[in-house]
């Protein structure tokens, strides 16, 4: 029976020694693959490695490097060194496991073991678990430390992009090269390290000429003597301290003053470059040294850390000064670069000199924020452009409020805002600087904008041109509204409660605008009244009006885009019975954070509000 079953199959069965000596072989396959896994320090589970999407060889190993991967550790341990996949000069090569080494092995100890080893991987999936490893961080540093700092990753480059590395197009090129500029304060190791390790993987020798990480005065004990004796194991990369905490661009400009390469390249302290990520920003510097190049950003999980394509390419902003997409047509070609407004704010190269005749960041600008746009601005201003680059990636961990809601950096208030008000005071022109200030919220108590002497100095001194000339021929699609058509701008304040209309951060159209405590600020609580009775909402950019979602009864008032046609953008205001009413119904608020539109009772308490004038506190109106 069974004979006959195993010849229907088409099968022989074997004698048991060759089985057995099968079976061998793959045991002994399966052994030497985890120990390989083992002594490349890349201790995952099953599951990890398919998280981890390793790609297919796309070369074989360097012919210049014999023997096995234990005899290369044997070369490593004797001092001896081993160009690993870099005696042929491809740029693109990969091992076995499809990573790239472009700069040998490091970070070993005396017995030629990776000094840092990932944390055994344990399995947590409760909500508190979740939270206890997000804090603090607001993404999930357990799982970072439980992951290789080598970490294999697919090569995400687009088939024409591949084509140009593959034909030798950047090499044969003279390009610049770069000093890449980490700034960290108080960032888990795992994080940091990964990000430096893919730098010096898959960037090619001959272009960078260092890493400069600037500690950001962080205080806690792990940026000690374990950064130090890390960092002192890592080929190129230096570490210089501030001695107090300087704010994320101050700090830049330190590490950007301890740099010597021909070019700076900004990163966050957790990313990942990928594979090819370097050649194409700095091709574009080599054609012109005034051309600032970004890559696309990519998103890596800030849960699981699986890296997901698609991210951040060329942006805009918004007169709130927040960052948005830019609806553009796509290139002719898939490599050519595309020009941006602004920048993301975090990554880009820029020629070092270029980058000090600029002035640099502002260094009056304190913690972080606005730093994109005050740097943007004046790189298109002063003579040069911004452009991102497809042909360039690179990862980016965007931290989650999902598991935990703390504030990871503590700012003081107003300082953010500061910070953007002051760009919008150099690079801007008094018409939009005046937008800018109706768009977002007051400064509080006494605090300026500073002394911006140094900044004036030099966008006299490099000629640069006005905001409205950017906005021509930069960022032709923002709104600019007519101040001449308001007539008035401020809170709309429930009478009774006290409370104001609010958009409850809610920019989108379609999303229901609420209610709020009154806090005088401007920002969520700010709108406009124009000539043709619209209430425009400037937190969502001007395009946005407060709208009568369709007229129906019992339900909240929303934005929408504003059209000019009146309907159920048309409100009127009637001063003596303090109702704010469009399409025969009436706004009313009773409790919670909703209001609603009801049908109109002159003598009812939930239909009265005020008008306030944001400037001089005075009731106002139509």
């Amino acid at each position: 029976m069974t004979q006959i079953a195993s010849k229907k199959r088409g099968r022989r069965r074997l004698p048991l020694p060759i089985t057995v000596g099968f079976a061998t072989l793959a045991l002994a396959a399966v052994i030497l693959s985890l120990l390989s896994l083992y002594e490349t320090g890349q201790h995952h589970e099953n599951h990890d490695l398919a998280l981890l999407s390793i790609p297919a060889i796309k070369k074989p190993l360097d012919e210049g490097v014999k023997g096995s991967r234990n005899d290369v550790y044997s070369q490593i341990k004797s001092g001896v060194h081993v160009d690993w996949l870099t005696k042929t000069g491809d740029w693109d090569a990969v091992d076995l496991h499809g990573q790239q080494h472009l700069h040998g092995f490091y970070a070993l100890t005396p017995e030629g073991q990776p000094a840092w080893k990932a944390q055994h991987y344990v399995h947590y999936k409760s909500e508190k678990d979740k939270r206890k490893h997000h804090a603090h961080f607001s993404f999930n540093k357990w799982r970072s430390d439980q992951l290789p700092l080598s970490m294999p990753r697919m090569d995400t480059r687009s088939p024409e992009c591949y084509e140009l590395s593959k034909t030798g197009y950047y090499q044969r090129l003279k390009l610049p090269n770069t000093s890449v500029v980490f700034v960290a304060f108080n960032e888990p190791l795992s994080t940091l390290f990964r990000s430096i390790h893919s730098v010096l993987d898959r960037t090619p020798p001959e272009l960078l000429h260092e890493i400069i990480l600037v500690d950001d005065g962080s205080d806690v004990e792990h940026f000690g003597k374990e950064l130090e004796d890390y960092i002192a194991l890592l080929p190129k990369t230096k570490l210089v301290r501030a001695k107090e905490r300087l704010g994320l661009m101050a700090a830049r400009v330190y590490g950007a003053r301890a740099a010597t390469g021909d070019t700076l390249t900004f990163l966050d302290s957790h990313i990942e470059a990928v594979q090819g990520w370097l050649p194409p920003l700095l091709e574009r510097i080599a054609v012109d040294r005034k051309i600032v190049t970004m890559p696309v950003i990519d998103s890596i999980d800030a849960d699981t850390f699986e890296y997901n394509l698609g991210g951040i390419s060329i942006l805009g902003f918004s007169w709130t000064l927040g960052q948005s997409g830019v609806a553009r047509k796509p290139p002719k070609k898939k490599t050519d670069p595309m020009p941006s407004p602004v920048m993301a704010g975090g990554l880009f190269t820029i020629d070092r000199k270029w980058f000090f005749e600029l002035g640099g960041y502002d260094e009056e600008f304190k913690y972080w924020g606005g730093e994109e746009m005050e740097i943007s601005w004046k790189i298109w201003q002063c003579g040069g452009r911004l452009e991102c680059i497809p042909c360039s990636g690179v990862g980016h961990i965007f931290r989650s409020s999902t598991h935990w809601q703390g504030a990871v950096y503590k700012v003081p208030p107003g300082w953010v805002n500061r910070n953007r008000l002051r760009a919008a005071s150099v690079w801007m022109d008094p018409k939009h600087i005046e937008l800018v200030k109706s768009s977002t919220p007051r400064l509080p108590g006494n605090m300026t904008v500073g002394d911006l002497s140094k900044m004036l100095e030099i966008k006299e001194k490099l000629q640069c041109k006005s905001f409205s000339w950017y906005l021509e021929n930069v960022y032709p699609e923002l709104f600019f509204p007519d101040p001449k058509s308001f007539v008035w701008k401020g809170e709309v304040k429930h009478e009774s409660s006290g409370k104001c209309l609010d958009t409850l951060r809610h920019v989108r159209q379609g999303e229901a605008l609420g209610m709020y405590p009154c806090h005088g600020q401007g920002g969520t609580q700010l709108f406009v009244g124009s000539k043709t009775f619209e209430i425009r909402v400037p937190e969502a950019g001007w395009e946005y009006c407060v709208d009568g979602n369709g007229g129906r009864v019992h339900q909240p008032v929303i934005l929408y885009k504003c059209h000019g046609d009146g309907g159920a953008q048309k409100w009127d205001y009637r001063k003596h019975t303090k109702q704010l009413s469009i399409l025969s119904l009436c706004l009313s608020y009773r409790n919670g954070l909703n209001s609603t539109l009801e049908p109109c009772e002159k003598d009812n308490p939930a239909q009265k509000w005020d008008i306030i004038d944001s400037e001089t506190k005075q009731k106002t109106s139509f």
